[in-house]
């Protein structure tokens, strides 16, 4: 356990307030997270909470450990919610999870339980998603999809 009773207390409370304000805008509350490992592999983990299948495991049980999805590699870009996406390195946009707003951009209502490819985009360099929109960065174009209002 770290020993910080040397570092004066005004000094920690200035570092605690400069990060928060620094990155607060971007710190969301999510249940699922989904990350890039080291040896190529894309994991799901977080609470658990799998029923739009945003765990990429192809049903709807909740994922109480790590648990590998597909065998992607060179993943980038990968955000989570009540949807996941994420782009490969060939420039490939894949998405799972919720899509009851079309937020899978599939032209249908119905969950994808596991990762499907998102439109045809080649060369997207970015990607973000919530729990009812996905945007993709291609070309130096914004595509969006999911709920408009």
């Amino acid at each position: 356990m770290a020993n910080f009773a040397h570092i004066p207390k005004i000094r920690i409370f200035a570092v605690l307030a400069v990060f928060l304000m620094a990155f607060a805008p971007f710190i969301v509350p999510v249940e699922n997270v989904s990350a890039a490992s080291g040896d190529g592999g894309t994991y799901a983990f977080g609470t658990g909470r799998n029923n739009y299948g945003q765990m990429g495991q192809g049903d709807t049980d909740d994922v109480l450990s790590p648990a590998r999805i597909g065998d992607f590699i060179g993943v980038s870009g990968l955000v989570a919610s009540d949807s996941t996406a994420f782009i490969i390195e060939d420039g490939k946009v894949y998405g799972f999870g919720r899509n009851n707003l079309h937020q899978q951009g599939d032209g249908t209502t119905n969950d994808v339980l596991t990762p499907k490819r998102i439109g045809s985009f080649t060369a997207a360099t970015a990607v973000a998603c919530s729990e009812s929109t996905t945007f993709v960065l291609e070309g130096g174009r914004l595509y969006g999809f999911g709920h408009n209002q």
